[in-house]
């Protein structure tokens, strides 16, 4: 009998600890739920309020020859890209090859002849852009195909290059503004972080922009149309911090679903992610984790350079620390911010104050993306102009003022123009 009614307590203890335990899940599950919805909830609120502020653009699609110009310059482009466009991907490829290799005249000229048309309709609309800075195309949903823009920058390159032979520098730089041109108008056409993407295609251009202002024989007069034009460009080269919270909008937009399309992601998720906790609950912590760092890089975007860096490195290690798989491996700052772009400006400006000084003996003060203003040195025969470059520190000077500038030759040291001193200056 004894023996029964402890057998009967023992049932009735687990009984109770099964009971508390199914309140236990029951609770877990419905205040997880709560904690969910109200995250949610919260970021849903914040998405309202980053649409307002940056509503989203007109989506609207530009067929070849079919929309109206909506900018002087862009029928004569519309057209040398639908001549490009004909082209079989080999001939797409050719002139970009002839670059690289420096090829000689025997295998340029063959190409250039074949593409006249084309390069007549690009310089057309180059200049015709050139002459009206002020228009702006719509921003919306283009075509964007790199291997066009591959080759009309390419085809831009050995036609300047051969103008440099016949000792016309002035038109081998009007021909590379060109392509400078074509990719301003694509970079104010694009939405989102595309809106940079076509810049980084200038790096061999600036390459050869940086032969010709430095030291090629041009004209006072010439030298200045050259830095009015590239004012123009650098102008219109917007701050790749500019335009973060627009796109940190639109990512939001599409969070929910990409975060349920992206099934790989939940592969290399925990456990408790792939199968316990709510998805809404990870989107919210995604979006709400991202937006309190963007907030942090807004508030610091005019601190100095290597404070900024450092601040989105620090962000960035938090990102990857995190057990979130949409933070961690989609987060909207696998590719924001593109502070690549500071180069492309640091560049620009370069040129800028090596051909002024050219041109009129001046020295522009202007400001430095890396730091606060650019450096320049008087030495025996030369002045050499040079910005911080990517590691934030003055090196004096020590970059390479001459060969490859752009992407194919990155290092730490700093950026670097070199020009002849001026007589009425030593």
């Amino acid at each position: 009998m004894a023996t029964s009614d402890r057998g009967g307590r023992g049932w009735k203890i687990l009984g109770l600890l099964g009971l508390i335990f199914v309140a236990f899940v029951l609770a877990s599950y419905f205040w997880i739920q709560r904690v969910a919805d109200r995250g949610w909830a919260e970021a849903e609120e914040r998405i309202r309020q980053l649409q307002q502020k940056c509503p989203a653009p007109p989506r609207r699609l530009m067929i070849i020859g079919m929309d109206p110009p909506r900018t002087p310059g862009e029928r004569f482009f519309q057209s040398a890209i639908e001549r490009v466009r004909r082209q079989s991907f080999p001939e797409l490829r050719q002139p970009s090859a002839l670059v690289r290799e420096r090829a000689g005249w025997d295998k340029v000229d063959p190409v250039l002849a074949a593409s006249q048309e084309m390069l007549y309709d690009f310089h057309s609309g180059g200049r015709s852009a050139a002459r009206h800075p002020e228009h702006q195309p719509e921003p919306g949903l283009y075509p964007f195909s790199y291997d066009v823009v591959f080759h009309l920058v390419s085809c831009s390159i050995l036609r300047a290059r051969r103008w440099r032979s016949m000792n016309a520098s002035f038109d081998a730089a009007e021909t590379l503004l060109d392509s400078c041109q074509l990719i301003r108008l694509m970079s104010a056409q694009r939405i989102g972080p595309d809106r940079f993407d076509a810049t980084l295609e200038l790096y061999e251009v600036l390459d050869e922009l940086r032969e010709i202002v430095s030291g090629d024989p041009l004209s006072p007069s010439q030298l200045r149309a050259i830095e009015e034009e590239m004012k123009s460009l650098e102008e219109a080269m917007p701050s790749p911090l500019l335009h973060l919270e627009e796109n940190f909008a639109r990512w939001a937009e599409r969070l929910d679903e990409f975060a349920m399309q992206n099934g790989r992601v939940l592969d290399y998720a925990p456990y408790r992610w792939r199968y316990l906790l709510p998805q809404r609950l990870m989107k919210a912590q995604a979006f709400l984790a991202t937006d309190r760092l963007l907030k942090r890089v807004l508030e610091d975007e005019r601190a100095p350079y290597l404070d900024l860096v450092e601040m989105i490195r620090r962000a960035n290690i938090e990102r990857y620390d995190s057990t979130n798989p949409i933070l961690r491996d989609c987060s909207f700052f696998n590719q924001e911010p593109r502070l690549m772009q500071l180069e492309r400006k640091a560049q620009w400006r370069l040129l800028i104050t090596a051909a002024q000084y050219r041109a009129g003996g001046e020295i522009a003060d202007l400001a430095d993306p890396y730091g606060d203003k650019l450096r320049h040195s008087k030495e025996p025969g030369k002045v050499r102009f040079w910005s911080l470059g990517s590691n934030g520190t003055d090196e004096g000077g020590a970059g390479n003022p001459t060969g490859p500038w752009g992407r194919r030759a990155r290092s730490s040291k700093d950026l670097v123009v070199e020009v002849e001193r001026r007589p009425e200056d030593r």
